[in-house]
């Protein structure tokens, strides 16, 4: 008999547990944090990964994207020993020719400074490593493009970020708020229009100025992908939001789908490779 009420009693927890939402809580959180975890791989703000081989060494570099200040921007490799470095560098989309500047052995690395510039100035480069009668260009086929910007405050950046999680965090329970029979779609299209329009405009656009300088780069006032992008998921929002509040009590399938939609859409372009603001 006691096993019995406890076999109930558990069962009846499972299904208040699905009822309240905790278990589509804990996938949007978990959906939410893989999603950070990829931004942080792929982000224009964090260094380029790759695996080198040469002279008969394997080693792993991090090429930077992002400097904050003016000066003392640099690039550090292992040095495996038996190798020449050269770093080729020049100012971003300008088609010029390469400035070829030696890598210098400090300790276990191989070293050498970028020039002096100002936010939101970018250069663009890549390495040139020659050993055991080989030369590779890291990366190979494309460049690396590193963006200078200013220092954004702690008191600007952390709320930022936290209300850009949340705004993922928002759009993922509100996709799987059509799992819920008791669902409530309006409340969480509220929450990520929310929670969206406070990290990417009310705190993003002064942490961007603190940044570069500039207010807005995206459209229709410049080409920034991340601008851009932030302003075209804010357009989802909206929509989804309008056509949930003019079904009313009852809103159509058509207004709910619009939120997955736009949930759908948060993720798709905010894990899309975005670019410094500038």
């Amino acid at each position: 008999m006691e096993i019995g009420n406890l076999s109930k009693t558990v069962s009846q927890k499972k299904t208040e547990f699905w009822r309240k939402g905790g278990f589509l809580w804990t996938v949007a959180v978990l959906v939410s944090l893989a999603a950070a975890q990829i931004e942080m791989q792929t982000g224009a703000t964090h260094p380029l990964r790759r695996v080198v081989e040469i002279a008969d060494s394997t080693f792993r570099v991090k090429l930077p994207r992002l400097h904050s200040g003016s000066s003392g921007a640099k690039v550090a490799i292992p040095d495996p020993g038996g190798i020449n470095a050269k770093l080729l560098w020049r100012e971003a989309d300008s088609g010029g020719d390469f400035v070829r500047v030696p890598m210098t052995s400090e300790g276990e690395t191989l070293m050498a400074l970028f020039p002096s510039r100002n936010p939101p100035d970018k250069l663009e480069y890549r390495l040139e490593l020659e050993g055991a009668g080989d030369t590779i260009i890291v990366p190979e086929g494309r460049l690396v493009t590193l963006s200078f910007t200013g220092g954004v405050p702690a008191w600007l950046l952390v709320p930022h970020i936290l209300f850009m999680f949340l705004t993922t965090l928002f759009a993922a329970r509100c996709a799987l708020e059509l799992l819920n029979p008791a669902r409530d779609l309006k409340k969480f299209t509220r929450l990520t229009l929310g929670a969206l329009i406070i990290g990417g405009f009310v705190i993003g656009i002064p942490a961007e100025y603190y940044a570069i300088g500039k207010w807005w780069t995206g459209f229709p006032l410049g080409n920034s992908v991340t601008d851009s992008k932030t302003l075209v998921v804010l357009a989802f929002w909206v929509t989804a939001l309008v056509a949930l509040e003019r079904g009313g009590d009852s809103p159509s399938a058509t207004s709910r789908w619009l939120s997955v939609l736009a949930a759908s859409a948060t993720f798709v372009l905010f894990l899309l490779p975005g670019d410094i603001c500038g």
